[in-house]
């Protein structure tokens, strides 16, 4: 059974609530990030960077994007496995031409970097941006860390950071588990990695409020990591796109069809086909 943490606000303390979803209670003493994290804030206000850490950041920031095709990343589990297959091909991606939609994007880049920032001067994380690589499929961790303090003391750990709206944050909060979406990312991240134990803040943008959910290696859903693994390389084996999704050969106006990079009547998904002769 998987285990989460919950209960958790950052710089607000304990807060016990029921659980759901069959999942375990664990009390402070099994959170490794936040704790750490406030002291680390209450002890250093002013936003300060060290030398050493502005030139991992900067480094960072000069990098050039890399080219993401002919491989499945940990970050796109769950999504749809079109979606997926398009990806791996570099199908081309739908044009982001809604400023409001880049500086969304970029705030989120900000906000990881912040934490990163944060997370390293505190000596919380060693590793930032780490990626593993295995074959045709890959991870890229937005943090690796040895854990200071509860249960875990010593265990290497993964951490990931999301950003969420005020009523996904209270979602996440009220079902004591992240997304499933995230779940399977972090699944992936175990799968690729061999780690036992992953550590996921997840931050309210309206308020800064800060969870943690401390999510422990289960053989069921890496089960399903491999098996979601397993047909794509299938997929692209035989040269054979999955079908679009009911919702999307409807073309409806909420879900994925207008969400996805390769979506809507103009994107590639709609004239791919089973196969796509030409790409590139």
């Amino acid at each position: 059974m998987p285990v989460t943490t919950k209960g958790y606000k950052a710089g607000m303390g304990y807060e016990p609530k029921p659980q759901k979803f069959q999942e375990t209670f664990r009390d402070d003493d099994r959170l490794i990030v936040t704790p750490l994290y406030d002291e680390y804030l209450l002890e250093h206000p002013e936003m300060t960077v060290a030398p050493d850490i502005f030139e991992r950041v900067m480094r960072l920031l000069l990098e050039t994007p890399r080219d993401r095709s002919r491989s499945f990343s940990a970050s796109s589990a769950g999504f749809c496995l079109r979606r997926q297959e398009l990806g791996f091909l570099g199908a081309p991606q739908l044009p982001n031409n809604s400023p409001k939609g880049i500086r969304i994007f970029n705030n989120g880049t900000m906000v990881h970097l912040r934490h990163q920032v944060q997370l390293l001067a505190a000596g919380i994380l060693d590793e930032i941006e780490y990626t593993v690589q295995r074959g045709n499929t890959r991870a890229t961790l937005d943090g690796l860390g040895t854990a200071r303090r509860g249960v875990y003391k010593g265990m290497r750990f993964i951490w990931e950071d999301k950003s969420a709206m005020s009523f996904s944050y209270a979602a996440q909060d009220r079902n004591g588990t992240p997304h499933e979406k995230i779940r399977k990312q972090v699944a992936m991240q175990f799968y690729e990695t061999g780690y036992e134990v992953a550590s996921v803040t997840v931050e309210n943008k309206d308020n800064q409020e800060i969870l943690e959910f401390v999510i422990e290696r289960d053989e069921s859903e890496i089960s399903d990591a491999k098996k979601e693994l397993k047909e794509l390389q299938r997929a692209i084996e035989i040269q054979r796109l999955h079908p679009q999704l009911p919702e999307c050969v409807k073309q409806n106006k909420t879900g994925e069809f207008y969400k996805c990079p390769f979506g809507t009547p103009d994107g590639f998904c709609a004239t791919a086909g089973n196969w796509p002769t030409k790409i590139r």
